[in-house]
């Protein structure tokens, strides 16, 4: 199967600039010396207006992931798009003349740490041009934003030299928890940026080593080590997470309604590993994202399948990713269905050989393998489509995701406490990974849990 892919003050930049040393004078030269290091005022003519990004919102977890990200390969390069290639607030400005030089200046107080500036020269004449500064964010201030709020960036335009103008623009600040998936961008196309909900999956979150103990205390496995057994070891290592997450008491949660509003860039709720382990609360994102996040630290290899209204998880079974297996994460807080496929009976003799089929869940983790399997092969077809004619369904690799930047959202923390009672006592062959970009345009759509996501186009 194929797999894919800043509440501190703002500070005050002082600019460097040569001011003339002015010697005694009479009034005269006085007066001309003030005229001529006043900025000159281009022509009100000039066409300028500030833009903000995914239908006017900031969307602090898009942020955050793509801080370091490399989106777009060299020949995706816009001539008339400059600074920031992830850049979400700029300016569009219609160019009066060849070879102008440009700078611009960004203001957002609270958000950013100090001033954006962006400097460079607008080749043709009469051309539109996008110019987005590379944001000076502040990276711990934006995790903390649990609410949506206002914010007003104040954008000043400069050309050839001279100061043509200042304004300012309000727009809303999404919540952390709202993950955009796809927003119509400057040009009028659907971007499509589903590889978004991988920015979840946080292996570095201190929670991951509490539900890695609570994992060895239930004495499902002897030890955490990945890929360094077989895929028996695997299949152990992920029921053993399976066990502790449902001793959790974690339930099925269908909330998906983001912070704001309908809009040209679609969203939907995603809970941080840690809330969702608080509040005992997943739905299918927030309970697949967590498992990834559970594996991705224990060095076995996760990745989300999207299909039409739904998410649920994928894992490789070994190191070199021949063979993989799913889980219907949803599947955690319902009643066993029976003892299993004969597929699971078949893993439970091979690998486990003790009393583990009589649990309440083992039966539930059968089952969830059994459903995942089941929907998967409903979509099998679209899902290993190479050409990716149908992008409603579709699978987010998160180590190809990592390999272009889409960072963790670092989120506010309150470690866990350990549970110390401890719990009572047929894989498919895989493809080559899909990029987590894709050249396809997209059309809008609504949340997972609700209607399907899709996967990245490039920029026109």
């Amino acid at each position: 199967m194929p797999l894919p892919f800043t509440h501190l003050l703002l500070g005050v930049v002082l600019l460097g600039c040569n001011l003339p040393v002015v010697a005694q004078r009479n009034t005269l030269h006085r007066a001309t010396d003030k005229r001529t290091t006043t900025p000159q005022i281009v022509s009100p003519s000039i066409d300028w207006q500030p833009v903000i990004e995914m239908d006017g919102q900031l969307f602090p977890s898009y942020v955050l992931a793509t801080a370091t990200a490399t989106l777009y390969d060299a020949t995706d390069e816009d001539p008339n798009w400059l600074g920031d290639p992830n850049g979400m607030i700029g300016i569009r400005v219609m160019n009066p003349t060849a070879q102008t030089h440009v700078k611009l200046e960004v203001q957002l107080p609270n958000l950013t740490e100090a001033l954006s500036v962006y400097e460079g020269t607008l080749s043709e004449a009469g051309k539109p041009y996008y110019i987005f500064p590379q944001m000076r964010y502040d990276y711990d201030r934006l995790p903390q934003l649990l609410q949506p709020r206002p914010a007003t960036a104040v954008f000043t335009l400069y050309l050839n030299g001279q100061r043509v103008g200042q304004k300012a623009k309000s727009f809303p600040v999404r919540a952390i928890t709202d993950c955009p998936y796809i927003f119509e961008n400057v040009y009028g196309d659907s971007e499509d940026i589903s590889w978004m909900f991988a920015a979840y999956v946080n292996e570095n979150h201190p929670d991951v080593d509490v539900i890695l103990q609570e994992a060895l205390s239930t004495g499902l496995v002897k030890s955490i080590d990945g890929y360094q057994g077989g895929p028996g070891d695997v299949y152990k290592q992920v029921f053993a997470l399976w066990t502790v997450f449902q001793k959790r008491g974690i339930k099925y949660s269908s909330i998906t309604r983001p912070s704001g509003g309908d809009s040209k860039a679609q969203s939907q709720t995603v809970r941080p590993l840690g809330q969702a382990l608080r509040l005992k609360q997943a739905n299918c994102v927030d309970g697949t994202v967590l498992f990834a996040s559970v594996l991705r630290k224990i060095e076995l290899d996760p990745f989300l399948v999207l299909v039409p209204g739904h998410c649920f998880l994928g894992f490789y079974l070994d190191k070199a990713h021949k063979d993989f297996e799913l889980l219907e994460t949803t599947r955690l807080s319902t009643n066993p269905s029976g003892s299993g496929s004969k597929k699971m009976a078949k893993i439970y003799g091979k690998w486990f050989g003790n009393d583990a089929r009589y649990l309440r869940s083992w039966r539930t983790f059968s089952d969830a393998i059994d459903d995942a399997n089941a929907t998967y092969d409903q979509y099998k077809k679209k899902l290993e489509d190479e050409t990716k004619s149908d992008l409603t369904c579709q699978i987010i690799d998160i180590d190809e995701c990592r390999k272009t930047g889409v960072m963790p959202i670092n989120q506010p923390l309150t470690i866990l406490t350990m549970q110390t009672s401890p719990a009572t006592a047929t894989s498919r062959k895989a493809e080559k990974p899909v990029s987590v970009r894709n050249r396809e345009r997209v059309r809008r759509t609504e949340p997972v849990g609700e209607k399907p996501p899709f996967s990245r186009q490039n920029r026109p």
